[in-house]
């Protein structure tokens, strides 16, 4: 069962954590996916500290610009580089790069994430495989990872446990270096959920 393999555990869960990988669980003890903002090309174009560099994401954002979306709806997240922690307003940046016609499968992951948990959204697990399903769809592997969590414990539509489905998320994710998917998979190994247990 889920609680048998970890299923309230930071590390057989969520997605995997960019920068910064101390403990950052947000109520159900998940791990989600943090913005990168050190690349050269940022730097050079944000010369400031912590304001230029929020500034510079939220007026790209409000001109459309996807990846600034993404990246204010990770800041405010995490409450990181001067943004107030505001799961809300997060998912409000993420909900515009997600549903809009470019589709980030990054947002799409996240928010798959938010809405398992009910994290500055109503939690809905329909909404939660939805975005977890688009975003594996366009092979993210934290989309991957998030499918499979839910598959491995009957949270997808069928209400069943669908460990062979599951255990192919897993694979796809962890065969891209996802290390949660690695643990999930390693997981299901150990256990024997779904698979015969192997140590080796």
């Amino acid at each position: 069962d889920a609680g048998a393999h970890g299923g309230t555990d930071d590390t057989l869960h969520g997605a995997q954590v960019e920068e910064e990988p101390a403990e950052e669980g947000d109520g159900g003890g998940m791990m989600l996916e943090r913005v990168r903002l050190s690349d050269a090309a940022a730097r050079a174009q944000m010369p400031g500290g912590n304001s230029d560099v929020l500034a510079y994401y939220r007026h790209a954002a409000e001109r459309g610009d996807v990846n600034a979306q993404v990246a204010m709806g990770q800041l405010h997240f995490y409450g990181i580089r001067g943004a107030e922690r505001d799961a809300q307003r997060a998912a409000t940046y993420l909900h515009a790069a997600a549903d809009g016609s470019a589709a980030s499968p990054a947002a799409q992951a996240l928010l798959g994430q938010m809405y398992l948990q009910g994290n500055g959204v109503k939690q809905n697990n329909e909404t939660a495989y939805d975005y977890f399903n688009k975003a594996a769809a366009q092979g993210n592997a934290a989309g991957q990872n998030g499918m499979g969590f839910m598959l491995m414990n009957g949270l997808g539509p069928t209400k069943k446990k669908e460990f062979k489905l599951a255990l192919r998320y897993f694979k796809n994710a962890a065969e891209q270096g996802y290390t949660l998917a690695q643990v999930n998979l390693a997981s299901m190994y150990f256990t024997g959920a779904g698979v015969e247990r192997n140590y080796g």
